[in-house]
């Protein structure tokens, strides 16, 4: 025991000694448990976590078979006609999915949700953080129209005003009454984009703004000069996820005790851990094409600039003409070949090769920080942002060395070198950004 605690101490002296070490090494031990604690909700809220349902194995949705289409969308008066003669299902709602444009108060912003049935929260099985749910007599012809609205735009519109509750807004230039606010929760978004892009130069009429374009191909010959375009990317997948962090509520809870200096004691510490958020974004991405040319003017174009392809030659291993994770050495370049004569143009196509793929993954902690003695929406945003934090090298395509062989046919020992990069390394952004 006592030699632990000389431990302890001598560890406390060095720390002590050595602030700058002290301040890299608690960052680096936050950014880990933070890092962790992100990949660890991620899994929990998209494999493990069931759905945040009442019984979701029990929920179904039920399509109108009609005009040939085995999924249509079901008319409100259908609903209505289902729902009064149901003898199957607990509950039924509706709902259907819109875009709106909110205005009053504010500058006019264009948000998403649904227009929902009163009984919609209901058959989920969840309820509002602040209000109520959606009233029967609400599900009117001629009735008062009510809104609940979601956590985010509750923060960052009515600066997470308790007493937005009985507030007027307008949806579409038409009035609403706010009488409840969801609950903060964690969203997951994924995309994914496939394509292929085909032309006969992407080269536009003043120059070519690609540095993997061509220059001086064989117009008249679209053999020669058609190929994937130089901006192709063939395939892109973005996921991203925001997580908005429960705040206490042990300290709001004295709101009314009558002391005014425990109060700022206890609230103190809810104002700390509240308003934290974490994001992150993670994109994979395939490469863009190029094109291994010949150096000089071989073929006696008598041109400033040519861009001569070689020959591609079968073999084993000549299948794909790129090393992937070599950077020193690209290209295949045992796979190419000077053309004989050396006046003819080469086999290999425009936008054969394919350079590296993307993999990145960024990090993000925000504090928010409503300020209402400025306006509602005040937030002096406190923002921490690690770009790349992997620190993987996403190397970019050798298009400063594609030139494989010179005009005597000889080979370019730097041919397939990679002198860049698509990204940069790790970098960690502090900033304050102010809201309102």
């Amino acid at each position: 025991m006592e030699s632990l605690l000389m431990d302890v101490r001598y560890g406390l002296r060095s720390l002590v000694a050595k602030p700058s070490f002290t301040i890299i090494a608690v960052m680096a031990l936050a950014l880990g448990i933070g890092a962790n604690t992100a990949i660890f909700s991620l899994v929990n809220g998209v494999l493990l976590k069931p759905l945040p349902y009442k019984e979701p194995s029990k929920l179904v949705r039920i399509w109108e078979k009609w005009g040939g289409f085995d999924r249509g969308s079901v008319s409100y008066l259908n609903f209505v006609d289902w729902r009064d003669q149901n003898k199957s299902f607990e509950k039924m709602a509706t709902y259907r999915w819109a875009g709106y444009n909110l205005s009053g108060g504010q500058e006019p912003e264009r948000i998403f949700g649904r227009t929902v049935s009163a009984e919609f929260l209901s058959v989920l099985g969840v309820s509002p953080a602040l209000g109520r749910d959606f009233a029967p007599e609400e599900d009117r012809l001629g009735a008062s129209l009510a809104a609940i609205i979601s956590d985010g735009l509750w923060k960052r519109r009515f600066g997470a005003d308790r007493n937005v509750i009985g507030r007027n807004i307008t949806i579409d230039e038409t009035p609403h009454t706010i009488v409840g606010v969801m609950s903060r929760g964690f969203q997951f978004h994924v995309a994914y984009t496939w394509g292929k892009s085909i032309d006969t130069l992407s080269a536009t009429a003043a120059d070519d703004s690609f540095p993997n374009g061509l220059f001086n191909q064989l117009f008249f010959d679209q053999r020669t000069t058609r190929g994937l375009s130089d901006f192709d990317v063939a395939q892109t997948a973005v996921v991203s996820f925001t997580w908005e962090l429960p705040s206490p509520t042990w300290g709001a809870s004295t709101r009314h005790s009558g002391r005014a200096a425990p109060l700022r004691l206890l609230e103190l510490p809810s104002w700390a851990l509240g308003g934290w958020q974490l994001g992150g974004l993670y994109k994979i991405s395939t490469g863009q094409p190029f094109t291994p040319t010949l150096g000089g003017d071989p073929v006696g174009q008598k041109l400033e600039e040519t861009n001569v392809p070689p020959d591609w030659l079968a073999g084993p291993g000549c299948m794909t003409l790129t090393n992937p994770g070599n950077p020193n050495h690209y290209i295949k370049t045992q796979c190419l070949a000077f053309p004989v004569p050396g006046n003819t143009w080469g086999t290999l196509g425009r936008n054969t090769l394919i350079g590296p793929g993307l993999s990145k993954l960024d990090f993000s902690l925000f504090k928010n920080n409503y300020v209402r003695r400025i306006s509602e929406s005040f937030n002096a945003q406190l923002r921490v942002e690690i770009f790349n934090i992997l620190n993987r090298a996403n190397f970019a395509s050798p298009t400063s060395n594609t030139t494989v062989f010179d005009q005597h046919g000889q080979p370019i020992s730097s041919a397939g070198l990679i002198t860049s990069t698509q990204t940069t390394s790790r970098q960690i952004q502090f900033a304050l950004k102010i809201i309102w």
